[in-house]
């Protein structure tokens, strides 16, 4: 078992953060596990998580791989716990920088629109399927990027900001209020590419798990989490 630490950034990661992810080796080490940290760095986010996810197809000995902000801290047992675990795909609790809006939804059908987790659902210990997620904290193994390419022949479709414009006219009168606090719209109702990997994802029959025992903080916060 090999895991990769994918930090994207525009040109700088916190100090803090590398401390989280060296403790995050340690335990990887002493659990007889490979790593690797993998670095990209870039003006436009999603097209540094293309050259990421690059990185991971071209060396052929990862099975895991976990996207990491270069701001995040993070309790370095989490990434062990979720790539010993059973799930193919898992996350954490987030919120989006500068706000208390937690990046965590589920996709309400009957209403054609995304709605964020209610505080009450993020108490304790639990493991919850989602609809989408921010990457800020996003463990998935090989093989669901291999199923993704082969859905989809180029995943650098999927990991392009306002690829898709929303249709649903009322997620589109939302949309002005969501990109005021969460990444996956802006204000004319395109979707990130948080989103459309996450739809990715749930096309190819994989479920996105998340473990409200992750709550995870952003060093720009004032209050951080861990």
């Amino acid at each position: 078992m090999k895991i990769a630490i994918l930090l994207p950034s525009k040109g700088e990661t916190k100090t803090k953060t590398m401390n989280c992810i060296i403790e995050t080796f340690v335990r990887l080490h002493d659990a007889g596990m490979s790593f690797r940290l993998i670095f990209a760095e870039g003006t436009l986010v999603p097209h540094v998580r293309n050259k990421l996810i690059d990185a991971v197809m071209e060396d052929k000995e990862i099975t895991h791989a976990v996207f990491i902000d270069s701001d995040m801290i993070f309790d370095p047992d989490w990434i062990l716990e979720m790539v010993k675990s059973k799930h193919k795909v898992m996350t954490g609790v987030a919120r989006c920088r500068g706000t208390k809006t937690v990046n965590v939804f589920r996709y309400v059908r009957s209403a054609g629109l995304y709605t964020t987790l209610g505080e009450e659902e993020l108490v304790g210990d639990q493991e919850l399927p989602i609809d989408s997620v921010g990457m800020s904290f996003l463990m998935f193994r090989r093989e669901v990027i291999e199923k993704c390419l082969e859905y989809k022949q180029s995943i650098a479709d999927y990991f392009k900001r306002q690829l898709a414009e929303v249709s649903s006219p009322a997620l589109k009168r939302a949309c002005k209020t969501l990109a005021n606090d969460t990444s996956l719209f802006n204000s004319v109702g395109q979707k990130s590419e948080d989103m459309i990997f996450c739809e990715m994802m749930r096309d190819c029959n994989y479920e996105i798990i998340l473990n409200t025992k992750y709550k995870l903080g952003h060093l720009v916060e004032e209050e951080l989490t861990v």
